[in-house]
């Protein structure tokens, strides 16, 4: 017997759905109160001429944008299971639905000449805009808090090659708040050996051999979702099995292509010859892209210096008064495209660090991450420095750097010329864009990362980047810097 009822994720879309409309709902009253009730004048009117006059009166209005608005959110289905709480696509969702109602508006009063109050309009679409984006923060934050209690969480079989489905368990398990848990995995007859299924219980997920797999596994097992990788072994034919098995279940079936590290906006489905094509686009550092990102960058730069200058004259009064030495630390790194420049930032370290640097790193015999050694109980450091550097005080002299354009806000953390020294070929592409004040390494662990991760966010960045994406990995810094997770 299939199961055909809601899963837990199509409810919670539902549900954020319901909460949607209430939402509308009470921005257009409040705005039709305060518009109307202080401006009893500002309603809409219809005067073609040499035609019969239609008055609507601010009930009128009110109602109307309140189901343009609704049937907005109808047509881009904004209770989608695959879109509620994932956070910014959810946002653009519900911002493009807005955007859709005062361009439905516009037109309108254009083609008909509707004379609408402009400032009604536009109150109500920016404070629906704002609602609902804050509604659907709220719901993100209560999904997440459920996450982390073991809720809400789709339990996962993955099938596919061996090797790939223990790196997809590890990523999978290290980011519980995606929402998928790994409790089950198929492999293929000739990779099951007893080496591998012990990889797997470490992982705390069975082993199966696919072969030996049924449909009626999914129910067994109460899978919520099956996670395909390809392969040679993976025919069309099987795949359509699958897919024809979970039909009529609230199982949902992934396939993930054998690719790595590739972001969802480089990749775009073709139909050829009846079959979907993925279409990967090349990365490109110049351009048009390129010269937005240098101007945000100057611009955040020249407003986060007028900002933070109260803490930085701070520091600077504070390092000078504790030993005498300079206030600042310029040192040379690697930029982009293998050019030196000089690195400022606040000294936290005693005048003569640079000297011991050698004799500290060869006896850190067990460091988490020997290429880039950072100690956490480094004796150099001063009293000041300490501080400072918990809490990345350090860090905001870069934003000369940033400004003289050696450096971006965002970007590969700036490697020093031994570190480079010791890359490994495709290390080098760490290097094809700026490096930055902040990235994803910085935001994802810093000196508790292991090189071959810290290698893979720099090269995921450099193969992904977008201004989008750097203001996210900027907002997501405020929080690394309050939990001051592996800074040091």
């Amino acid at each position: 017997m299939k199961d055909t009822k809601f899963s837990f994720m199509q409810r919670f879309g539902w549900s954020l759905f319901f909460w949607d409309l209430i939402v509308v709902a009470a921005v257009m009253v409040i705005n039709a109160f305060v518009h109307f009730w202080a401006l009893p004048n500002a309603n809409a009117t219809f005067k073609p001429e040499k035609l019969l006059t239609l008055s609507l009166n601010p009930v009128a209005l009110s109602l109307s944008m309140f189901l343009l608005w609704i049937l907005a959110l109808v047509l881009i289905k904004s209770w989608n299971p695959r879109v509620a709480g994932t956070g910014i696509p959810e946002y653009i969702m519900t911002t493009k639905a807005s955007v859709a109602v005062v361009a439905v508006l516009a037109f309108a009063s254009l083609t008909f000449k509707v004379d609408v109050s402009r400032t009604f309009v536009f109150s109500s679409f920016a404070t629906g805009a704002i609602a609902l984006a804050m509604h659907r923060w709220s719901g993100r934050q209560w999904l997440l808090r459920q996450r982390r209690q073991g809720a809400y969480v789709k339990r996962t079989l993955l099938v596919g090659p061996a090797e790939q489905l223990l790196e997809m368990c590890k990523r999978l398990q290290e980011n519980p708040l995606d929402g998928y848990a790994p409790v089950r995995a198929a492999v293929f007859r000739a990779a099951f050996t007893g080496k591998t299924e012990a990889q797997f219980a470490e992982l705390g997920v069975d082993l199966v051999v696919y072969e030996e797999s049924s449909a009626e596994d999914a129910q067994t097992y109460k899978i919520d979702c099956v996670l395909i990788i390809g392969s040679d072994h993976m025919s069309a034919a099987r795949l359509k099995q699958i897919g024809w098995a979970l039909e009529g279940t609230t199982t949902e079936l992934i396939v993930a292509p054998a690719l790595v590290d590739f972001a969802g906006n480089r990749i775009n489905s073709y139909p050829v010859a009846g079959m979907p094509f993925l279409h990967i686009e090349t990365p490109r550092f110049e351009g048009f892209k390129y010269l937005v990102k240098t101007t945000f960058d100057f611009l955040f730069a020249a407003v986060a210096f007028v900002a933070v200058l109260p803490i930085m004259l701070v520091t600077a009064i504070s390092i000078k008064l504790e030993d005498g030495g300079p206030i600042f630390y310029a040192q040379e790194r690697v930029g982009q495209n293998g050019n030196a420049f000089k690195m400022f930032k606040f000294r936290s370290m005693l005048i003569n660090a640079d000297s011991m640097h050698a004799e500290l790193r060869a006896k850190a015999v067990d460091a988490v991450n020997k290429r880039m050694f950072k100690d956490p109980n480094d004796p150099r450091l001063t009293k000041v420095g300490k501080f400072i550097r918990r809490f990345s005080i350090d860090e905001l002299p870069q934003i000369f750097n940033v400004m003289n354009g050696s450096m971006s806000v965002v970007g590969p953390r700036p490697p020093l010329a031994s570190e480079v020294a010791e890359y490994d070929r495709h290390d080098h592409r760490r290097l094809l864009v700026k490096p930055g004040i902040t990235g994803l390494w910085q935001v994802s662990g810093r000196s508790l990362l292991s090189w071959d991760e810290t290698v893979r966010l720099d090269l995921y960045y450099v193969e992904n980047w977008s201004l989008v994406g750097d203001i996210l990995i900027i907002l997501r810094t405020f929080k690394a810097v309050v939990d001051r997770s592996g800074a040091y």
